[in-house]
């Protein structure tokens, strides 16, 4: 297992004819999501050490994790215009890569909605509120829905 997960990057960038910049965006924005999940988690959890009544009374929402979600949605939306392009290569075809565009920047901008709510209100308690239910629900149905097209359109 480790010499297949050490081995894959690279026989993936020397074999790859996928442009070099994109590679680059989504190792950073990775790398940084990686960085801010340990934040998050070092706040919760290293930060309170020993101290079980503060982990239970704080309720904030640390700004890494608003931050994180948001780049995360990002990548995911450069990762299916990219398929997109990818589509729209092979098949020539305009309308259905321009229905995949259309839905990714859709859910980026439904998640935009929730990660500029995460750091508005930054109580774990906002989380239940309907409105953000509903726009967070209506994010992950537009990416599913992307995935679906694309999975659709690659098996086609």
């Amino acid at each position: 297992m480790r010499s297949s997960v050490s081995v894959s990057p690279t026989v993936h960038h020397r074999l790859s004819l996928d442009q070099i910049h994109g590679k680059r965006i989504v190792l950073i924005f990775d790398t940084l999501t990686t960085a801010l999940v340990g934040h998050s988690i070092y706040t919760y959890l290293v930060l309170h050490l020993g101290n079980d009544n503060q982990v239970l009374l704080d309720t904030s929402i640390p700004w890494s994790f608003a931050l994180e979600n948001e780049i995360v949605d990002v990548i995911t939306c450069i990762a299916q215009t990219f398929f997109a392009y990818q589509i729209w290569q092979v098949s020539g075809r305009r309308i259905l890569p321009i229905v995949i565009v259309l839905l990714a920047l859709s859910a980026l901008g439904a998640d935009l909605e929730v990660t500029i709510h995460l750091f508005r209100v930054s109580d774990t308690s906002s989380l239940s509120d309907a409105a953000v239910q509903i726009v967070g629900s209506i994010d992950q149905g537009l990416c599913a829905l992307c995935d679906l097209v694309i999975t659709v359109s690659l098996v086609y």
